[in-house]
């Protein structure tokens, strides 16, 4: 069977699989052109192009391909709310600021007053405090899924491929559709 129905990436389909399919849907798309003419690419392993007559639509996985997009992710440090700056991971960063420091006086009165967790005194001198910590982020994307792939086709207008003719093929939803704004449907389905 060519569809593997994980929950932890989705709705998996057979690269194999979805090659055919689309080749049924359109014999002029072809993949991995960049391979058979000896282009070597970071991800050839792992990715393959997608080809409508000679122009590169998008990447395709290699493989088993995940329903969505699978990061690698990596930990890095951003300023945080001091509301959180009694989690566990989080530090705060003293600068002293300097007298010809613009504002410096009033700094001065209001880190006096204690009214601002940003600003305090030692001493005569003005302290400027940042609350950080932890927060995970995508580093780079290890498996771009097949709703990427299908929707970047959808979106290049090949002939024969819509979302009625994916669906049929494959036995998928694809009027199914992340939620967000328009950027982040973007960043979820087009983004490499």
């Amino acid at each position: 069977m060519s569809v593997l129905d994980r929950a932890d990436f989705g709705l998996s389909l057979n690269a194999v699989v979805v090659e055919a399919g689309l080749r049924d849907l359109n014999n002029e798309l072809h993949f991995d052109l960049g391979t058979r003419t000896g282009q070597w690419h970071p991800y050839i392993d792992t990715r393959q192009g997608v080809y409508y007559r000679e122009s590169h639509i998008c990447s395709m996985d290699r493989g088993i391909i995940p329903e969505f997009k699978v990061w690698e992710t990596k930990k890095r440090i951003v300023p945080i709310r001091w509301s959180e700056a009694d989690r566990e991971d989080a530090s705060i960063k003293y600068e002293v600021l300097s007298p010809t420091t613009p504002g410096y006086e009033d700094l001065k009165i209001l880190a006096a007053t204690g009214s601002d967790p940003e600003y305090m005194l030692r001493g005569d001198a003005v302290l400027k405090c940042q609350c950080f910590g932890y927060e995970v982020a995508a580093k780079r994307c290890m498996r771009v899924g097949w709703r990427h792939t299908f929707e970047r086709i959808l979106a290049f207008g090949v002939p024969g491929v819509t979302r009625q003719s994916l669906s049929a093929k494959f036995s998928v939803d694809m009027n199914k559709m992340p939620q967000g704004t328009h950027q982040e449907l973007v960043e979820a389905l087009a983004e490499e």
